[in-house]
């Protein structure tokens, strides 16, 4: 039985940041480090990018320690474009790191381009789509999974499908393999039970607690991942 009783032993220091006002717009960005007893972090400065072009919400920073500096991306809308300086995103997140003030490597993360001066990297971007379906093994299928009309990639394997039910909840799933059965795509997820099931007119419903039913199109999104030295 865990009664937690090894967390006192330990401590972790926390800061708690606010800010008051009337019709604030606030970005907050933490970041956290890990190292060792005994060991020194690494990381030198934390900077807050002011955007050339971005949409409500989208924000950059830039960390730097030692010869390195990485520029971390991210967009709450993966269709709009980001631009600072020479960096151009379209996509959710696009992470750079400089050695020296030269590319180093690139991701990008459910998007199609990432660019910083003449280095770039695309990709196809996310893919989207509706759950038709659902076989759990629970119920009796060969296999826990959902079915969509929509086409998904094989190297989609070992991604992340996030369903999104009709009440704006959703659940996350690694992919562990993907089939084409009676002209649909069938996701098949890995050590998982779906937790839900649907019925034929679509209406889906949660098989635990809280047993929650849903009334209308249950999505899915598979964000792409793009490294430059893949």
């Amino acid at each position: 039985m865990d009664t937690n009783n090894q967390a006192v032993k330990y401590m972790m220091p926390k800061m708690v940041l606010r800010r008051e006002g009337n019709d604030l717009t606030s970005h907050f960005v933490t970041a956290m480090e890990p190292y060792a007893d005994g060991a020194n972090p690494r990381i030198e400065n934390i900077e807050k990018l002011a955007p050339d072009q971005a949409s409500e919400g989208a924000i950059a920073v830039k960390v730097t320690y030692g010869d390195i500096t990485d520029i971390i991306v991210s967009l709450p809308d993966s269709n709009q474009e980001f631009i600072v300086d020479d960096i151009t995103l379209k996509g959710k997140m696009g992470m750079i790191r400089l050695k020296d003030g030269e590319v180093q490597d690139m991701y990008l993360v459910g998007g199609t381009s990432l660019k910083k001066g003449n280095v770039a990297i695309t990709d196809e971007g996310p893919v989207n789509g509706t759950i038709m379906g659902v076989k759990r093994q629970a119920a009796g299928d060969s296999k826990n999974a959902f079915i969509t009309e929509a086409s998904v990639p094989d190297d989609a394997l070992g991604n992340t499908i996030v369903i999104t039910h009709p009440n704006g909840k959703t659940h996350g799933y690694r992919i562990k393999s993907v089939d084409i059965e009676d002209g649909n795509t069938v996701i098949e997820i890995d050590h998982m039970d779906p937790g839900f099931s649907m019925d034929e007119d679509g209406e889906s419903k949660m098989e635990f607690f809280p047993f929650t039913k849903w009334i209308g199109a249950t999505t899915f999104r598979i964000e792409n991942l793009k490294q430059l030295n893949d």
